[in-house]
């Protein structure tokens, strides 16, 4: 199913990619949606479900490891749970949070996010984001990867992902 968006809600999110941005190396606020189908999910929980502004970052030819993010909107509290990318792709994909400190920059595993309703939340470089491990070749400008991201009461959903030199 392809989710839509309202100008006041495209506009929201707009505005919390691009101050996620500003946080994280990107420096773009447009958005795009992507279309994300329904493998597990009940109707009525994703019909309102939005997932935009998808995209992974390239990888040089010798990285093990890659990077997608996304921003989701879900029309009730719900938890994302969990990650999933194809064996095409990578080994394995996992939540993760990048933290800032005294020391210097860390990513580390989270068990998920909570999701509040109506509230945009964005996966964007420099905070959450969906790290790919394992690669089995180098994400190319031009491909689409394919995310399965898990919420607690939605489901189970698909998210194309297209590979993108910067945040679109």
């Amino acid at each position: 199913m392809e989710s839509r968006t309202s100008p006041r809600l495209l506009g929201a999110l707009v505005l919390v990619g691009a101050l996620g941005l500003l946080a994280g190396c990107g420096s773009s606020t447009t958005s795009s949606n992507a279309a994300a189908t329904s493998s597990t999910a009940p109707a009525a929980a994703v019909a309102k479900l939005t997932v935009s502004k998808a995209w992974a970052r390239t990888s040089p030819a010798s990285a093990n490891t890659g990077a997608a993010y996304f921003s989701i909107v879900s029309p009730v509290d719900d938890r994302l749970v969990s990650v999933g990318v194809e064996a095409s792709v990578a080994e394995s994909a996992m939540l993760h949070q990048t933290t800032t400190d005294s020391g210097g920059m860390t990513m580390s595993p989270v068990d998920g996010v909570d999701l509040k309703a109506g509230v945009p939340f964005t996966l964007a470089p420099g905070s959450h984001h969906v790290m790919l491990m394992g690669l089995v070749k180098p994400l190319k400008a031009g491909d689409t990867i394919t995310l399965s991201i898990t919420l607690q009461k939605a489901g189970t959903i698909s998210v194309p992902v297209p590979v993108q030199d910067n945040a679109p």
